[in-house]
């Protein structure tokens, strides 16, 4: 497995083991039970309820990447695409109101505050375990464009939890990410006009 910077290695010291770069073409119509049987589980919208990393030798000790407030959106789109946007909130507006005016400070702020990836994805099962498989075709942390960000996920009704397959190494301390999900309801603007997805 390699090894790649999170974006807020400047914060945590965060490294992060994830599989080998992005190469063998896979598909959301590749048959297998694990899309058959979970794929209209995970299809919609998420809210983040949670984004923790307690540490594999003593939950207690939590840490929060993005803060114990951070906020966020996963879309899983039924022809095999995701989104993901995780933000820790609480940046101050910027001095200027044009975004391209923006100070290095206040640029490099909003990178440590925030991440977000989106591409195709592919289900699978590997050890009796489902995992979904996001491809980085779009990511804001270039160490990451190309590769693919595999999830050990479980659904229970309107919770979906994310995790790691392995865990992540944090200033000497060995934690398992953990990213809560809440199924969002259907957008009422679209819904009166004739429906939702």
């Amino acid at each position: 497995m390699a090894s790649f910077d999170f974006p807020d290695r400047a914060l945590y010291g965060i490294s992060v083991d994830i599989d080998a770069p992005f190469g063998t073409q896979l598909s959301l119509r590749d048959p297998g039970a694990a899309q058959s049987n979970l794929l209209p589980s995970i299809i919609g919208a998420w809210s983040l309820v949670s984004y923790s990393a307690p540490s594999i030798h003593d939950p207690a000790n939590i840490l929060f990447p993005l803060g114990p407030d951070a906020q966020g959106i996963l879309l899983y789109t039924s022809d095999g695409y995701m989104s993901a946007t995780l933000l820790r909130p609480g940046q101050a507006p910027y001095a200027s109101a044009e975004p391209g005016n923006a100070s290095q400070s206040e640029l490099a702020e909003s990178t440590q505050r925030y991440l977000g990836y989106a591409g195709p994805f592919v289900l699978e099962h590997s050890g009796g375990r489902p995992l979904v498989k996001h491809m980085m075709h779009l990511v804001n942390f270039p160490n990451w464009q190309g590769n693919v960000q595999t999830r050990v996920l479980r659904v229970d009704g309107d919770e979906l939890r994310l995790g790691l397959e392995g865990f992540v190494d944090v200033g000497g301390v060995s934690r398992q990410p953990v990213l809560v999900w809440k199924k969002m309801p259907a957008n009422p603007a679209i819904a009166s006009f004739g429906g939702s997805s």
